[in-house]
């Protein structure tokens, strides 16, 4: 495939687990390799953990810093080539990596940490947030080259509340083995859902778990 038409971003409202979804059960990605990185979970305990994603992104040679495998490591972009890599939270990336990821899409390649060789790579970029990126950008906390970079094909997928009409059918995905009835379906579709999918997904596991018949009833829908 392209490259250059191979790079997406996916932006969601306040919402992450689409994103995911979307990913792992894409028609376009069953026959492909792909990889999946949160970003937020590199970044979300103390600066010194840039290091760490840099080398998860890229790998490193051996011996490259302290603690570094005397046999190096493979890097994630590594590993998907001719697959996909998909990262999370793109929003989340520190701004001093943010001019490498833009050189690894314009150049098609990257450099391991502690290497002064590059290596080529070819596979398809797919980014995800949840933030409001023109925002980022105006507060210096996101390039906006790289935005418009990245910002190849932009899917907005809107927040639950948003999109009631599918509530009926996630809820009986999350409790396939109770019959969810008609009241219990109004009153889900009734509610604003600002917690959105995780939300839905905890109030129907509670309801499972609490309800003594083999229905799911409006008054075992309980919302926090």
């Amino acid at each position: 495939f392209n490259f250059i038409l191979a790079v997406f971003l996916l932006v969601f409202k306040r919402e992450d687990i689409h994103a995911r979804c979307i990913v792992r059960n894409s028609e376009l990605l069953l026959a492909l390799k792909h990889h999946v990185i949160s970003l937020a979970v590199y970044l979300s305990n103390c600066t010194r953990l840039v290091c760490l994603l840099e080398s998860e992104l890229f790998g490193y040679e051996a011996g490259a810093f302290t603690g570094a495998s005397s046999k190096g490591k493979m890097g994630l972009f590594e590993a998907a080539d001719g697959g996909t890599l998909f990262l999370d939270e793109i929003a989340e990336l520190p701004y001093e990596l943010q001019s490498k990821l833009l050189d690894v899409i314009e150049t098609k390649t990257f450099m391991k940490v502690g290497s002064v060789n590059r290596k080529s790579f070819d596979a398809r970029l797919i980014f995800a947030t949840n933030a409001d990126m023109n925002r980022k950008i105006q507060r210096g906390q996101f390039r906006k080259d790289l935005y418009y970079r990245i910002a190849v094909l932009t899917i907005e997928v809107p927040s639950l509340r948003e999109h009631i009409e599918d509530i009926p059918l996630l809820a009986r995905n999350f409790v396939n083995k109770r019959i969810i009835t008609p009241s219990a379906v109004d009153k889900l579709c009734s509610y604003s859902w600002p917690g959105n999918i995780r939300e839905l997904k905890n109030v129907l596991y509670r309801a499972d778990a609490f309800c003594s018949g083999e229905e799911i009833r409006a008054e075992d829908i309980t919302f926090c």
